[in-house]
């Protein structure tokens, strides 16, 4: 091995130390809760010191509350039903989670599938023995926490959910299309990669975990990163010819997102500085090799015959495709349902050319923007609570009838919460859900909007 290459292999290995992610949570004022406890720092076991008892006293306070609610982070082992732990009966969580499920299944109802099952053999939250350890943290500065778990928050599917109904319901159905094909592409390769590469998560301790829905993850690249990089910049590019407005502005907006995103995986323990900038490298690759593809693909999903077929049996093909799991976990279920979305919004969109509903009023580019008055905020208002309850009933109705419907057909107990984990359920429970949410949010929402008066003016041109 020649020296180059060691002090490469050496970079990679600093980069990937968890010490370093443990450093930056320390400086942003996460900090093991002194006293009795005792912490793991890489691998040796120190008491803590009399400072931080100090901020322990001086931060309880006002941050006691939400310690026991969030920061407070505790292994939890998993048991049956029927086990008992210090004498009392463990009872189990039956709520609906498309996450994690301890439920047990009997081996008839595995048997019964008649397919190979890729559900973990361990138990959530045992990826390996270091996460077994009690781990006490306390925030000591509110403002980062705030700061970094809205960073955290951009890229959930909760944010999803609201911007792009948002952005298509207000502002601009061109730009909104082309940023779906972009997210899709990028999460699609990113969660794949993922689960070929199989880097685990940075160890705990010495990181604090303050985030629980992604452990059972692995780390590298991070998608977050990746999605932090690619949206906010091609947001930029997508919108910098087309609208007139404060480029300079946009461009802080726009790195102040990224930056935003990429820090709050390290303050949430999630993922090391490898992670992060593996992410931001494979978007900066990932998005030039489609970007040249986005015309020709919104005027095929747009004007071709054959457009909301292909486009939705391309999606179908890469959920099947998607590499095998040797563990379940969440990334598999959260791809399938970006790629009912594509899938959902394709075929809304050539429908709503189809009905000739989309017009170009505006003239050709760049565009002004139009200072919001009084009865476009109404109006948006308007749009927004019809079309959150729109959304709202959709996912609930279809979530339990595309579930249930699934597992009759499949002969599967839906009782038992591990057939969520299994790919012949969970695909199609995922894909036909958020389909039908995104075809209602590009077509059915809009038709009813224009019933009620309240459509979107047609300031800014859909092609």
């Amino acid at each position: 091995m020649d020296k180059y290459t060691s002090q490469l292999l050496n970079l990679l290995r600093t980069l990937q130390d968890p010490a370093l992610v443990a450093k930056f949570q320390g400086k942003c004022g996460v900090l093991p809760l002194a006293g009795s406890s005792q912490v793991k720092q890489n691998g040796d076991v120190v008491k803590t010191t009399n400072k931080k008892e100090k901020l322990k006293n001086t931060a309880t306070k006002n941050s006691n509350l939400l310690r026991n609610s969030v920061y407070e982070l505790r292994s939890r082992t998993v048991l049956s039903p029927n086990v008992k732990q210090n004498g009392d009966v463990a009872h189990q969580d039956s709520s609906d989670s498309d996450t994690n499920s301890n439920s047990t299944c009997s081996e008839t109802d595995e048997a019964s599938e008649g397919v190979i099952s890729d559900t973990p053999t361990e138990s959530v939250g045992t990826r390996d023995s270091a996460n077994n350890d009690d781990i006490d943290f306390v925030i000591t500065n509110n403002f980062w926490y705030y700061l970094f778990s809205i960073g955290a928050s951009i890229g959930n599917e909760i944010f999803y959910c609201i911007f792009f109904p948002s952005w298509f319901w207000n502002v601009d159905g061109y730009v909104g299309r082309r940023l779906v094909l972009i997210w899709c592409f990028i999460m699609y390769f990113g969660q794949a990669t993922k689960d070929v590469v199989r880097l685990p998560r940075p160890s705990a301790p010495p990181v604090f975990k303050l985030e629980k829905r992604y452990e059972l993850e692995y780390g590298m690249p991070s998608t977050h990163a990746m999605i932090g990089a690619a949206f906010p910049f091609s947001l930029l590019l997508l919108t910098m010819n087309r609208y007139m407005y404060l480029f300079k502005l946009a461009v802080g907006g726009t790195f102040l997102w990224c930056t935003v995103v990429c820090l709050s995986r390290l303050y949430m323990g999630m993922h090391s500085v490898l992670d992060i900038l593996s992410g931001l490298l494979y978007a900066a690759i990932l998005v030039p090799m489609i970007w040249p593809f986005l015309d020709v693909l919104d005027n095929f999903q747009l004007h071709h015959p054959l457009g909301p077929y292909v486009m939705t049996g391309v999606a179908i093909l890469a959920a099947i495709c998607y590499p095998t799991l040797d563990k379940w976990s969440t990334a598999r279920g959260d791809t399938t349902l970006i790629l009912g979305v594509m899938a959902g919004v394709a075929v809304g969109s050539w429908l709503n050319m189809y009905e000739d509903i989309y017009h170009n009023y505006s003239g050709a580019p760049p565009y002004f923007v139009k200072t919001p008055d009084a009865l476009w905020i109404s109006r948006m208002e308007c749009r927004m609570i019809l079309g959150a309850v729109i959304l709202f009933a959709t996912r609930f109705i279809m979530k339990g009838l595309t579930y249930h419907l699934v597992c009759y057909i499949l002969n599967v107990d839906k009782k038992c919460m591990k057939s969520k984990q299994r790919l012949i359920v969970e695909l199609p429970y995922k894909f036909i859900t958020y389909f039908t949410l995104s075809f209602n949010a590009i077509f059915t929402a809009p038709v009813i909007f224009r019933y009620f008066g309240i459509e979107k003016e047609v300031i800014f041109t859909e092609l």
